[in-house]
């Protein structure tokens, strides 16, 4: 059962980044048409602001992940429900903090954003700002109840939630926004959608996974085992949430909400890039657990990490060529005129992140041995670079600075730094693994890329007025060269993954 729903996981996950980008080429413009580039810079402004109170999760949701998955490889229920009894406690008074510290950040809003906000569009930040503080508060509890279900392999049910709570959304907004042509259509939607998956989340895991939770005969060693790996996870949130939402907030502060408007296409663009390899690695902390468990070695973890990396970076690898020669004509085709500097923005971002990307399964090794530690500081270190360069050189050099220390942090912290880690704490052969993982791709994404750069004057010339049809056909000019050309260097992966089926 736990082979099958992983598989299904993952599809569901490839479907998940499907509709998730389908919502943002599709649903998003259709949300910026509608309420303006005002409110919509002012949504993302408040939401990188309220977003940034996520650091207090602790990391529970990553934690119960760990030692659920630890507790059904042993097959140990006790332990397990007098875990998540306590887990759940913590959570509550978490939650309960984050709602004092947003009703705090309430009052410094205006203080934050008053020289560049308008009085209607602080009002609206403050409006925004209500719903979304609330958003956070209970996702704390959804981030623990996927974990539960997560760490029992059950990523089909998951993800399948996931799916319907983005169908529902985008169902929502395309049919209220127009009625009511306000931004707030948007939170409110996802409030109330989030707390329908966290209902029906609480009813799978009391009637199809059997769990209770004990709230009594806590063990005292594993709070405290459990306590030092969430501190871990915590320090690591507060490091993303500084590099996913630092940029938008100084942005905001500092140019203006059209100005972060533009810039947030190029971080939407970022994220489902990162979607692209998350989708799978997520799905990966049980099975490096159930391994570890039965006692695989260090050379099987690396085996591990280049079977899954390949799979990641022949996703990767042709995303990231594919943009990097068909890019500019996407966002003219996608955004019109106007957003010109998104396509160097988003090159900036994409490159630096790929190599951590197809080795993210190392991340889910140090999670099952609990050797978080350096992964933590190292990405501390970096997030400081990270700030120092957007919040200095954003005032003189614009988005382009933001963009620039956001990669400059990962080549620190989680290329350079974590790789010599990898070789020392986990015994990996960080070479050997990057060039087992990317080498067979790379013919087909130099004929691919090639190909359509040559080309690509001709279709346009060809199509002259057509846009979309010039895009798609240079587009499928790509697609169909790669597919060719990396066929012949798979074979042998192709042809166990049709006898596994």
């Amino acid at each position: 059962m736990g082979l099958s729903n992983v598989k299904k996981g993952a599809i569901l996950s490839y479907l998940l980044i499907f509709l998730n980008t389908a919502y943002g080429l599709l649903v998003t413009p259709f949300i910026l048409n509608v309420v303006g580039e005002s409110q919509y810079g002012v949504y993302k402004t408040i939401a990188s602001l309220s977003s940034s109170l996520m650091v207090l999760d602790l990391g529970f949701g990553g934690t119960v992940l760990r030692y659920v998955s630890k507790f059904v490889a042993q097959k140990d229920d006790d332990r397990r429900n007098r875990y998540l009894g306590m887990s759940l406690c913590q959570t509550f008074i978490v939650s309960s903090l984050v709602l004092l510290v947003g009703t705090v950040g309430y009052f410094a809003i205006g203080k934050i954003y008053g020289g560049s906000f308008t009085p209607e569009e602080m009002e609206l930040a403050r409006k925004v700002y209500v719903v979304l503080i609330a958003n956070v508060a209970i996702n704390f509890f959804e981030n623990v109840f996927f974990g539960i279900i997560a760490g029992h392999n059950r990523f089909a049910f998951a993800n399948g939630m996931k799916v319907l709570l983005l169908l529902g959304k985008t169902i929502l907004i395309w049919v209220l926004l127009p009625l009511v042509q306000s931004i707030m259509v948007v939170v409110l939607a996802q409030l109330v959608l989030t707390v329908l998956v966290m209902v029906i989340h609480i009813l799978y895991i009391r009637c199809q996974l059997h769990v209770r939770f004990i709230f009594k005969n806590w063990e005292k060693s594993l709070f405290f085992e459990s306590f030092r790996y969430t501190i871990l996870l915590f320090a690591q949130s507060i490091v993303i949430q500084f590099n996913g939402n630092v940029d938008n907030m100084v942005i905001g502060a500092t140019l203006g909400s059209q100005m972060v408007t533009i810039y947030s296409f190029a971080i939407m663009l970022y994220n489902m890039y990162e979607q692209l390899s998350s989708s799978i690695s997520s799905l990966m902390l049980p099975t490096v657990t159930n391994r570890l468990h039965h006692g695989a070695d260090n050379l099987e973890m690396e085996n591990l990490v280049i079977r899954v990396g390949q799979i990641q970076f022949a996703v990767l690898g042709a995303a990231l060529c594919g943009f990097a020669v068909l890019g500019r004509e996407f966002f003219l085709l996608w955004l019109g005129e106007g957003f010109d500097d998104c396509y160097l923005l988003t090159l900036i971002l994409i490159i630096p992140v790929t190599i951590p990307l197809i080795q993210n399964v190392c991340l889910s090794i140090l999670r099952a041995k609990n050797l978080m530690g350096f992964r933590t500081v190292s990405l501390l270190y970096s997030t400081v670079i990270n700030c120092i360069l957007t919040v200095f050189g954003t005032i003189r050099y614009g988005y382009f600075a933001a963009a620039i220390g956001t990669a400059l942090s990962t080549v620190v912290g989680s290329i350079i730094s974590m790789n010599i880690y990898y070789r020392r704490k986990l015994g990996l052969h960080i070479f050997r693994m990057l060039w087992k993982t990317v080498y067979k791709a790379i013919p087909a994404l130099l004929a691919a890329s090639g190909g359509v750069l040559l080309l690509k004057d001709s279709v346009f010339a060809i199509f002259h007025g057509q846009l979309l049809v010039s895009f798609l056909a240079s587009a499928g000019v790509f697609l169909l060269i790669y597919i060719l050309v990396f066929i012949p260097f798979h074979r042998k992966e192709l042809r166990s993954l049709l006898r596994r089926r």
